[in-house]
């Protein structure tokens, strides 16, 4: 397959900023540019001075039709609450290629329904970038062979927000959630503080939320000894397990890039999309 000609929408953190001085691949800026299956082929941003660092590409303030007639996949780094307008917007101006939005991208279920039942041709790739991490997914996958397993997480800021992470690639793991119970729930904003219980068919996993200054992390205990802690995206192996050779991934958004690419592809490769966030949010209006 020739290079996927990507579009940049959004030069903030996520987008250009957290690895600028760094000589890790953080944001999608860096794992496009550093990836030779991908052309950067336009950055768009309301910031002429961060536009100004990129002069490798076409650059603009705005969006228009003749960029996109050009673009096989748009990368939309902007925060949450302004993603539906600019997915809108775009598709409205007759884009039919595909997209990477940021989590949790749309948390309202008659709008995650309207775009997938229209768009069911165009790839919507969600960049929950743990489920793109194949030494993770196969790790884990290894690990459900094993009997009286649970799993401690803690998160910080909102259920959605950052908890999904850890959320959704435990059901890429164990399956369909069964129950939640929670011992707490507050609303904030579109989200919420929540604590509690989630009940797969194989574990259970316990969730709490945590102060925002902190790290989220999780452990895995088997028969109550601690056998897992995945901490600051790297997973410490304690166990027998230490030959997946898991480390932390600074690199994480390369894996991300790579998925995206053999997706597109059509082969094998572990990502998530608007679907299985579909999906997600139909089990958990059950319980919420």
């Amino acid at each position: 397959m020739k290079k996927i000609r990507t579009l940049l929408i959004g030069l903030g953190n996520i987008g250009f900023k957290y690895d600028e001085n760094s000589k890790y691949i953080q944001t999608h800026y860096k794992a496009i540019t550093n990836n030779n299956n991908f052309e950067l082929i336009g950055v768009i941003d309301k910031n002429k001075k961060r536009l100004r660092k990129i002069k490798s590409c076409y650059s603009d303030t705005k969006i228009n039709k003749k960029i996109l007639t050009n673009t096989d996949l748009v990368i939309l780094s902007v925060p949450t609450e302004i993603q539906y307008k600019f997915v809108q917007q775009i598709l409205n101006m007759g884009f039919k290629k595909n997209f990477l939005v940021e989590k949790p991208f749309v948390t309202d279920l008659k709008r995650l329904k309207e775009i997938y039942k229209k768009n069911k041709k165009q790839k919507f790739f969600i960049n929950y970038y743990r489920n793109y991490d194949d030494k993770l997914i196969k790790c884990l996958q290894k690990m459900i062979k094993n009997k009286n397993l649970k799993i401690e997480a803690k998160y910080s800021k909102g259920f959605f927000h950052n908890f999904s992470h850890y959320l959704n690639l435990f059901i890429k793991i164990f399956g369909k959630i069964e129950n939640i119970q929670f011992t707490k729930r507050e609303s904030l904003k579109d989200d919420y503080i929540a604590n509690g219980m989630i009940k797969f068919k194989k574990l259970s996993v316990s969730f709490k939320n945590i102060s925002d200054n902190k790290d989220s992390s999780f452990i895995v205990l088997k028969n109550n000894k601690k056998i897992f802690h995945y901490k600051n995206d790297g997973l410490k192996i304690l166990d027998k397990i230490k030959k997946n050779g898991l480390k932390p991934n600074y690199n994480y958004m390369t894996n991300v890039y790579n998925n995206i690419y053999k997706t597109l592809n059509k082969t094998k490769s572990n990502f998530y999309d608007i679907e299985s966030h579909k999906k997600l949010f139909e089990n958990l209006i059950k319980f919420i």
